[in-house]
């Protein structure tokens, strides 16, 4: 196994009048030809460690107000060729970025991948906190057909995508910090990505560190044709799943169920009487969503039993289809 292990360097650790010179030094080694221009040149601190994992670089950079900029040239340090991007994840502060006259503005747990060979400028009057994955062109190419189309790709954090791969590249960041023996998914019990689609997909954690994968929702199948739809239903969540996670194409399955999800036809439930069950009331058919219609089933029923209706009982009863 190769070893790891972090470097790092503060402007702290040196005499003020060296700070920037020395802090220029190391960014163009680790990044790319640098030059920063801080807010306040008397208060201008920075803080930049980075550690190599495979064949890409993790950095972290803290650092007090500053404009950047960068000229053509792709540090010596994590990369083994002369071409590399740069996957930015924006912790703090709200900043603005240039490159090849595009402009973008970064808010806290966006992402922005940006080529570490064409100039750039990026500013930001506050204290900054980043993340940063450099990104080979060798190690690309084992992904992506053409590596340049991600270029100046920037992904809001709004995306539900997006906040999960944030919340990965933060624990990866943990997990080095505290030692390769730790979790990757450490951290991440919490976190769960749904999507808005028709069949919908999702993905969480478990307690004991695996990566659950579900949804696919298909109708009902019996006999063998039920074993056909099993393993065709497996083989649909993990292409969705791999295709916007290349990496999951190396992780086994160990395990793959389907369980029985009831629905009505029109997907709300049935709240009231039916006409073959006298002194009977029932509130069934949620379909998933019975925290919520549950409180509504409750206020329905009580009306029912003091033989009070209004028009949301036609709209829940037996007999609406």
């Amino acid at each position: 196994m190769q070893h790891m292990h972090w470097e790092s360097f503060s402007t702290q650790t040196v005499l003020p009048s060296q700070r920037l010179a020395r802090w220029n030094d190391y960014g163009s080694e680790t990044l790319c030809d640098l030059t920063v221009d801080p807010c306040d040149r008397d208060c201008f601190t920075a803080t930049l460690s980075r550690i190599e994992f495979g064949p890409l670089g993790l950095i972290e950079m803290t650092s007090t107000g500053a404009t950047a900029s960068g000229g053509l040239g792709v540090g010596g340090w994590a990369a083994a060729e002369k071409d590399a991007l740069l996957l930015i994840l924006a912790e703090t502060g709200h900043s603005h970025f240039t490159e090849n006259h595009r402009k973008l503005d970064l808010s806290p747990g966006d992402l922005l991948i940006r080529d570490l060979s064409k100039s750039w400028t990026h500013s930001c009057r506050a204290a900054m906190h980043m993340l940063m994955v450099k990104l080979p062109y060798s190690a690309l190419l084992t992904r992506v057909d053409d590596p340049t189309r991600l270029q100046r790709v920037h992904l809001p954090a709004r995306d539900p995508a997006v906040a999960f791969t944030t919340e990965v590249i933060r624990a990866i960041n943990r997990t080095l910090k505290n030692g390769t023996s730790g979790d990757i998914n450490d951290g991440l019990a919490d976190v769960m990505l749904w999507d808005t689609g028709r069949p919908y997909h999702y993905a969480r954690w478990t307690s004991d560190g695996r990566l659950l994968l579900g949804g696919g929702d298909r109708p009902h199948r019996s006999g063998k044709a039920r074993q056909r739809a099993m393993a065709d239903g497996v083989r649909d969540v993990r292409d969705y799943f791999t295709a916007r996670y290349p990496a999951l194409e190396t992780i086994a399955f160990e395990f793959n169920w389907e369980g029985l999800f009831a629905t009505t036809p029109d997907g709300l439930p049935y709240i009231g009487p039916h006409r073959h069950y006298p002194r009977h009331l029932f509130a069934l058919g949620y379909g998933g969503n019975g925290m919520t219609l549950g409180f509504l089933a409750a206020r329905l029923l009580v009306e029912w039993y003091q033989g009070r209706r209004s028009t949301d009982h036609d709209l829940f009863a037996f007999g609406r289809h």
